[in-house]
C-alpha cells in the first residue's frame, strides 16, 4: 500500500529530525497519481500541512511541480 512509506508518511517528523544542517531531503511523488489507492491523498495532504507549518528560521522548503511532483527541504 502506497500510504505506508516510513519516513515519508510514517514517522516524516522523525526523518526532518535526523536531516543535518545543511542537508537536504528529496520527496518525490507529491502529485496525484492514478494509481494511488483511494485514501492515498489524504496521507500526501497531512504530510504537504506539516511541511506548511515548519519554522522559516529552521528550514526552507521548494515544491516542484514537474513529473509526479517533488519537494526539496532543507534544514538551516
Amino acid at each position: 500500500m502506497l500510504t505506508q512509506m516510513p519516513g515519508k508518511y510514517i514517522g516524516f517528523e522523525h526523518s526532518l529530525r535526523l536531516l543535518r544542517h545543511g542537508g537536504i531531503l528529496v520527496l518525490d511523488d507529491i502529485l496525484p497519481q492514478p494509481n494511488w489507492p483511494e485514501n492515498h491523498q489524504t496521507s500526501v495532504d497531512s504530510m504537504l500541512q506539516t511541511i506548511d507549518g515548519l519554522s522559516p528560521k529552521a528550514f526552507t522548503s521548494v515544491k516542484l511541480c514537474w513529473y509526479t511532483g517533488h519537494i526539496l527541504i532543507t534544514k538551516k
